[in-house]
């Protein structure tokens, strides 16, 4: 499938142990986020913004993946059809917490 409209792809995972609390842990990932992709998909929700111009870096700059090459390495990992047992960390900008102390 490929899409034609905009979308920032999203993943979160969490792990909540009421007997460990160590095991907790927390994991949001996201394909790439930048400000002419959030403009992008707002557009389709908040009047005015479609015709909204900002200059290309502006737009183009937010939070991208580890993987330079993301496009095309992480291309089928980020159509949402992957098994999840196989996501490659580097296909995604991630932020994780777990509150073990070491």
């Amino acid at each position: 499938e490929t899409r034609t409209q905009p979308y920032i792809e999203g993943r979160t995972y969490v792990g909540v142990s009421s007997t460990v609390p160590e095991d907790n842990f927390f994991i949001a990932m996201v394909s790439e986020l930048t400000i002419g992709g959030m403009i992008g998909v707002l557009s389709d929700f908040v009047p005015g913004l479609d015709g909204l111009v900002i200059p290309g870096k502006l737009a183009e700059s937010g939070i991208y993946p580890f993987d330079k090459n993301y496009k095309t390495k992480c291309a089928g990992m980020l159509d949402g059809y992957a098994n999840e047992t196989t996501l490659d960390l580097e296909c995604f900008a991630f932020f994780s917490f777990s509150p073990v102390k070491e």
